[in-house]
C-alpha cells in the first residue's frame, strides 16, 4: 500500500533513532569494560580466604554502576519506542482527517442537489399534469364508445 503524500514513514523519524542507538552503544562500552573489570576481580577473589575490603568496595560500585547504566539503557529504549508510538499516532490522525475531509459536502454541493430537488420537482408535476390529460382523453374514448354501442343498440 502506497503511503499518501503528507504522512510520516519510518523515515521522518530515523534522524531521531540514529542519535539515540549510538547514545545506547556508546553506553554499553563502559558496562561491558565495567563487567570485565567485575569478572577479573572477582575471579582474583578465587583463591583467597577472604576478599579484601578494598575488593568489595570495588565489586559494589561495579555492581551499582552496571544497575545505573542497565536503567539508562531502558530509559533510551522507551525514547525508541516513543518516536515509533508517534509516528504510527500521527499516521492514524493524517488518515481520520483525509477520511473527514473526503466527508464533507460543500455549499458548491448544496446548491447543486437543491437544483436538481427543484427540477425533479417540476418534472413530477409535469408528469402528473400529462397523466391527468391522459386520462381525461382515454376517459373520452371510453365515453365515446360507450355512446357508439348505445347508439347502435337502439337502431
Amino acid at each position: 500500500m502506497e503511503e499518501e503524500k503528507g504522512h510520516f514513514s519510518d523515515e521522518y523519524f530515523l534522524p531521531v533513532k540514529i542519535p539515540v542507538i549510538k547514545q545506547l552503544t556508546a553506553m554499553m562500552e563502559p558496562l561491558r569494560t565495567m563487567l570485565a573489570d567485575l569478572i577479573s576481580t572477582t575471579a582474583s577473589m578465587i583463591g583467597k580466604d577472604q576478599p579484601s575490603l578494598e575488593d568489595l568496595l570495588h565489586i559494589g560500585s561495579t555492581v551499582q554502576g552496571l544497575s545505573t547504566g542497565q536503567q539508562t539503557l531502558q530509559v533510551l529504549s522507551h525514547l525508541t519506542d516513543l518516536s515509533d508510538s508517534m509516528a504510527a499516532i500521527i499516521k492514524a490522525t493524517q488518515v481520520t482527517q483525509a477520511e473527514l475531509l473526503g466527508c464533507t459536502v460543500t455549499k458548491k454541493d448544496f446548491k447543486e442537489v437543491h437544483s436538481m430537488m427543484v427540477t425533479n420537482t417540476d418534472l413530477q408535476l409535469q408528469l402528473a399534469k400529462a397523466n391527468a390529460q391522459n386520462c381525461a382523453v382515454w376517459a373520452e374514448d371510453i365515453v365515446m364508445e360507450c355512446m357508439a354501442s348505445t347508439e347502435s343498440e337502439h337502431d
